[in-house]
Parts: C-alpha cells; sequence; structure tokens
C-alpha cells in the first residue's frame, strides 16, 4: 500500500508509470491508500492530480 496523507478527502486521479514511461494503473478515488499488489518489483512514479494540483513521487514496490 502506497499512503497519501496530503489528500483532503475530495476525488483525484492517480497514475502508476514505470521508469521507462509504461502507464501500469490509473484510478479515480479519493482513498488515501492505494494498493499496489499487482504491480511487478521496481522503481514506479507517481502522479496524483486533485483539480489544479499535481504531486509527482517515486516508490519502490518490492
Amino acid at each position: 500500500m502506497v499512503n497519501g496523507n496530503w489528500i483532503n478527502g475530495l476525488p483525484y486521479t492517480v497514475t502508476v508509470y514505470d521508469v521507462l514511461g509504461k502507464m501500469h494503473l490509473t484510478q479515480n478515488t479519493n482513498a488515501t491508500t492505494l494498493d499496489i499488489s499487482i504491480l511487478t518489483p521496481g522503481l514506479y512514479v507517481l502522479r496524483l492530480q486533485q483539480g489544479d494540483k499535481t504531486y509527482y513521487g517515486r516508490f519502490v514496490k518490492e
């Protein structure tokens, strides 16, 4: 699970890319956690969009 404590309860779009730019997951949600169990181990880029705000982060799935 990836935790997103900055989310203020409003809906947002989350997109997960691998380091080559291939999209692996996208969903609209208002949850503060993201189930990444379907991803294979590796380095990923996370993009969260809420209105006119966008946050990028990286994480490693082990």
